[in-house]
């Protein structure tokens, strides 16, 4: 099989087991061995580049092996590296995007046809996309500048923690900080004890993951850049958390939106060193997945001129009737069930 047509045969079948897979995970490279008869290149709608969007539940992606440019989307498109053929893209998860440039020159010649592979596509006779794909996006002649270093004035941490059912020792909901989204009436977002990040500033934001799962962590408004991940000692990270909270602490449900606030960091508990991110996670991201059992590090500025990007403002004066940038917004776990019971959060850009 050709290249561009593998790795589009790939990336529609990812693409339809992210869209349906629900809480099973998704591993997309067993559906790649699609014995299609076919070699040469296609006419793809977009040019040659093809947009996946974690859009399941739960659904994380295996691997795709191919040929071509991975970039995280963002503002003017930053972000990106090169993979070729045995390596593979491991990060698509639920609410993640990234976009796949092919190689059109890898394949001169065509075979039309329709293939189906839990979506339809078809491989036309017509001239693809034949443009070498750059070694780099950013940063060279004729493309946007390099990606801004950010410099973090401030840390803060937040906890993701999880309440179980203490007669089968089975999560029955989630928390961030372990508290509720809403406050004591159940009907509106709480107001107090949330993060309240200054206007125009950079923020390291330590996410602790203290549950057992993965969780795709999203922030509304702004993006942000991953600056490393980290394991620590869970267990004795939350029984530290509980001597802050009555007996007998994390995860019984008694303690359930008791947090402690201001969450507990994670620095006297750290095992190990440091690991950079994935090439493909170090352009802008909007959502990050947080493993468990580590601290995810993000360097998330709150406002244009913070994140080093020319912006139309960076606030409006406190004065004015509308205000753009400040204000309340939340972040939470792109799993449904996660962000439905209760892994949300409101915060407060002032």
């Amino acid at each position: 099989m050709g290249k561009a047509v593998r790795i589009f045969v790939a990336s529609l079948a990812a693409m339809a087991m992210l869209a349906t897979i629900g809480l099973m995970p998704a591993f997309a490279a067993e559906m790649v061995p699609y014995k299609a008869k076919a070699a040469g290149s296609f006419t793809s709608p977009d040019s040659g580049h093809l947009h996946l969007v974690g859009s399941g539940n739960a659904a994380y992606l295996g691997a795709i092996t191919s040929d071509g440019v991975i970039t995280n989307l963002g503002p003017a498109a930053c972000g990106g590296f090169g993979i070729h053929d045995d390596q593979t893209l491991t990060s698509i998860d639920t609410g993640e995007q990234v976009t796949i440039s092919v190689d059109g020159e890898a394949c001169p010649t065509a075979t039309p046809g329709v293939y189906q592979i839990l979506a339809p596509f078809t491989v036309t006779g017509g001239t693809g996309f034949q443009t070498a794909i750059p070694k780099t996006l950013r940063g060279g002649r004729n493309q946007p500048p390099a990606l801004p270093a950010l410099k973090a004035t401030s840390t803060r941490s937040v906890m993701l923690n999880e309440i179980a059912d203490p007669a089968v020792d089975e999560p029955v909901h989630g928390h961030i900080n372990n508290q509720f989204y809403a406050d004591s009436t159940g009907m509106v977002p709480r107001t107090t004890q949330i993060e309240q990040p200054k206007l125009n500033t950079v923020e390291e934001w330590d996410i602790v993951n203290t549950t057992g799962d993965a969780h795709p962590i999203h922030l509304h408004l702004t993006q942000f850049r991953i600056l490393n991940r980290q394991q620590f000692d869970e267990p004795s990270y939350t029984a530290a958390v509980n001597t802050h909270l009555p007996a007998p602490g994390l995860p019984d449900p008694s303690v359930s939106g008791m947090g402690p606030w201001p969450a507990m960091p994670v620095n006297s508990y750290l095992m190990g060193a440091p690991t950079v991110p994935a090439a493909n996670e170090r352009g802008w991201k909007d959502t990050v997945i947080a493993p468990p059992g580590q601290v995810t590090r993000i360097l998330v500025p709150f406002g244009g001129t913070a994140a080093g990007v020319a912006a139309p403002f960076t606030g409006d004066a406190k004065s004015a009737t509308v205000q753009r940038f400040a204000g309340t917004y939340v972040f939470h776990c792109h799993i449904l069930e996660h962000e439905d019971n209760d892994m949300m959060q409101p915060y407060r850009i002032r």
